[in-house]
């Protein structure tokens, strides 16, 4: 399965995007396994929108986040799972802290670490969950997930 297909769509033709796995040979090495998102090219067969790998797709979802919680963060929508994810993380991270004797209230975090430690550890249903986020549509334009309205 793949963790964002039909959750975007190409900038410049509008068409979905899908995502393709391969293994990519090394030199002396054994190959590595990566998963790829690109545009179907269902409605223009020459749409030059590249390819983007899932890392550099949750790094683009990641600046986005930040962007939106910094420029525009009543458009942030937190939905019953993301709010349930949060007080979970809440707790998660307070344990962790007191273990370490640090003040759990002495650092400040925010969805940003949520989302950051829902890309690392969760599976791939809570991290679509993080699309939920945005009430309008996501796009990918030169390798970068954009709302093409959030610039």
């Amino acid at each position: 399965m793949f963790t964002y297909k039909g959750l975007l769509k190409c900038a410049n033709c509008k068409a979905s995007i899908i995502g393709e796995d391969r293994f990519r040979q090394r030199l002396n090495k054994e190959p590595k396994y990566h998963i790829y998102y690109h545009c179907t090219r269902q409605i223009d067969h020459n749409c030059k929108e590249p390819y983007i790998s899932e890392e550099e797709l949750e790094r683009s979802l990641l600046k986005l986040i930040n962007f939106m919680y910094i420029a525009h963060p009543q458009e942030l929508v937190l939905t019953d799972k993301i709010q349930k994810g949060l007080e979970e993380f809440k707790r998660m991270r307070e344990a962790l802290f007191l273990q370490q004797d640090i003040n759990p209230n002495s650092k400040v975090w925010d969805i940003r670490d949520y989302s950051k430690y829902i890309l690392a550890n969760k599976n791939a249903e809570e991290k679509r969950e993080l699309f939920n986020l945005f009430q309008f549509p996501l796009f990918i334009q030169n390798s970068t997930i954009t709302s093409l309205r959030a610039h």
